[in-house]
């Protein structure tokens, strides 16, 4: 059992999704390592105080008057407990293992690393893309053969096979472990609005330069929401161009990662010429805009 020394903050930034919130702190209330506090930063619409707080740890729910994942989690970020070593950003819909807390805290302790995850898996996972279409996305960037690493088109490419082992990284997903003593003052960025792509790579890659990241792949988290992201959607799109520059300029080189992040969009944008039935001109306008 680990030391109560090593206290953790759990940080959640959510918004009209209570169900999701309430099965969230039951899972976490299941954990072989219980933490300090759950900080809650809640933007919904209309905004009711949780009523049962008989959890095993303290919970402190925060109205947020401004939706954005990025602010709502630095407003949680300022408010840990000076107590706690650790922080685990958890999605309100993503549901950790029994052994998550735990497992993470020990690696994060073995590795002196500066931040640990698990995998999250899908609900619903997608099919196995053909030869052609995973080379083609070789090709512009858009994949690497090297899981874990961000692509010189600023694409994060996940680590998604379950092969039991630690896996050292060059970001992290959003549902991750931190040691805030390593990086008291990191934020993400708020200039990334709403529901904001790429924040939790930015973030990562920023930490990385104060310590190592690593990937458990034997600790699993269950993602709902994660396999049902709008990709027709030509504001999601916007992000996906306009979020991703913010990547580009953590990269090292100069000019050749600008040519592979225009390369990168104009291979996506294919994809999206010859896959999509309807909407694709306004979705690639969108992708040109957030170039721009």
């Amino acid at each position: 059992m680990l030391n109560l020394l090593y206290m953790i903050s759990v940080l959640v930034a959510t918004k009209n999704r209570r169900p999701y919130l309430e099965q969230l702190l039951d899972k976490i209330s299941d954990q072989i390592l219980l933490p300090l506090e759950v900080i809650i930063i809640d933007a919904s619409d209309k905004f009711i105080k949780l009523l049962d707080l008989n959890y095993p740890f303290r919970v402190l729910h925060i109205e947020s008057s401004i939706s954005s994942t990025t602010i709502q989690r630095n407003i949680g970020l300022d408010l840990v407990d000076i107590k706690s070593k650790y922080v685990a950003i958890l999605d309100d819909d993503t549901y950790p293992d029994k052994n998550y807390l735990s497992e993470v805290i020990k690696n994060l302790i073995y590795t002196d690393a500066v931040g640990v995850s698990g995998i999250a898996f899908p609900k619903n996972p997608r099919i196995q893309s053909s030869f052609f279409v995973r080379t083609f996305k070789y090709v512009f960037l858009l994949d690497h053969w090297d899981k874990g690493s961000v692509t010189k088109g600023g694409i994060n490419v996940p680590i998604l096979k379950s092969n039991n082992e630690l896996i050292k990284t060059n970001w992290l997903i959003g549902c991750s472990v931190y040691n805030i003593k390593k990086i008291p003052k990191l934020r993400f960025d708020s200039s990334l609005y709403g529901y904001a792509l790429f924040d939790d790579v930015i973030f990562s890659l920023q930490a990385s330069l104060q310590g190592d990241l690593y990937v458990d792949t034997r600790i699993v988290l269950s993602h709902i929401e994660l396999s049902k992201v709008d990709y027709q959607d030509a504001d999601f799109w916007y992000k996906w161009t306009h979020n991703r520059k913010k990547v580009i300029e953590l990269l090292s080189g100069n000019r050749s990662k600008w040519v592979g992040y225009y390369w990168c969009n104009f291979g996506q944008m294919l994809i999206i010429l010859f896959k999509y039935k309807a909407g694709k001109f306004r979705v690639i306008r969108q992708m040109i805009s957030g170039m721009s």
